[in-house]
């Protein structure tokens, strides 16, 4: 069995391969593993071989004992949050070092994604790591102690941080904070500022997290087409990860495995061809109310 040094809500890979990839996420201050899987959830469809471990924070929160921290935040003086913040990035890198040694990944193939208190030790330690991550992605969060990590650069993963302009827990301005500092230390970093958001991660946030993981994981397209000008019905395709939205849909990541091994399906375009692989038809009929309104309106 599986072991880690933190308790972890892990979602294993949806195509039920071994692990291609691990993504880490690190929830907020008072909050816990399973608040932040919700982000799994909603990525793992398009993400189908990576692993999604959700560790709990290393303390019970002193605010929140429902919940957990990285470290106490009941001080204001920078030396003490950083020496309380370097015993949770050492829990942490141990938990990272154990997903490599479980899962006989390299660090190439991980990534890190934290939310407020998780976004400032991700950035810590994803920049402290000797062995370079794939990427970071930092929701309402900042740097810790700019003094401490300029002296204690040791990787540069690509990284993508974004924050509300109303947030009032994290102030935004520590989101152009932290662009500026790492742009100086030859950091690549993209930034998002959403208007009318607080301190919390908004549905387009979600949004670009995903696609800037697959950006970063995956190489070459979702989507590959070779149409037969002189055949169509001979054309082909592959898609990645199914056909359908639906989770519980047969065909929600069937053609995942062709993708990811270059092999393509039949591209039909003859009705005929359509109709003999037909699964299911969904007939919508307008309502008496609507049909009358075209007749009227002509709309």
């Amino acid at each position: 069995m599986t072991s880690y040094n933190l308790e972890v809500t892990s979602i294993p890979p949806l195509s039920k391969n071994k692990p291609r990839q691990a993504i880490v996420l690190c929830h907020g201050y008072g909050g816990d593993g399973k608040d932040i899987s919700v982000l799994a959830i909603n990525w793992q469809r398009f993400l189908p071989d990576a692993i999604f471990l959700c560790p709990n924070a290393p303390e019970i929160c002193s605010i929140n004992p429902q919940g957990y921290q990285w470290f106490e935040l009941s001080t204001d003086k920078e030396e003490v949050i950083l020496e309380k913040s370097l015993v949770a990035e050492e829990k942490l890198n141990m938990f990272l070092d154990q997903v490599f040694d479980n899962l006989q990944l390299e660090s190439s193939n991980l990534a890190l994604v934290g939310f407020s208190q998780g976004c400032m030790l991700s950035i810590q330690v994803g920049l402290k790591r000797k062995k370079q991550i794939n990427c970071l992605i930092g929701y309402s969060g900042k740097i810790i102690n700019k003094e401490h990590l300029k002296n204690n650069i040791n990787s540069k993963p690509k990284i993508f941080l974004m924050h509300g302009e109303n947030d009032e827990i994290v102030l935004p301005t520590h989101l152009l904070d932290a662009k500026e500092y790492l742009i100086r230390h030859k950091i690549k970093v993209k930034t998002k500022l959403f208007k009318n958001c607080e301190h919390k991660i908004p549905l387009e946030g979600t949004s670009l997290g995903l696609s800037f993981l697959r950006s970063s994981f995956e190489s070459g397209a979702t989507f590959r087409i070779i149409v037969n000008t002189g055949d169509w019905d001979s054309s082909i395709a592959a898609n990645s990860p199914g056909q359908s939205g639906n989770p519980d849909s047969p065909f929600y990541s069937n053609l995942y495995q062709k993708w990811a091994n270059d092999k393509y399906f039949p591209m039909y375009y003859s009705k005929e061809k359509i109709k003999s692989v037909t699964y299911k038809r969904s007939y919508l009929t307008p309502s008496k109310t609507k049909l009358l309104l075209h007749k009227i309106y002509k709309i």
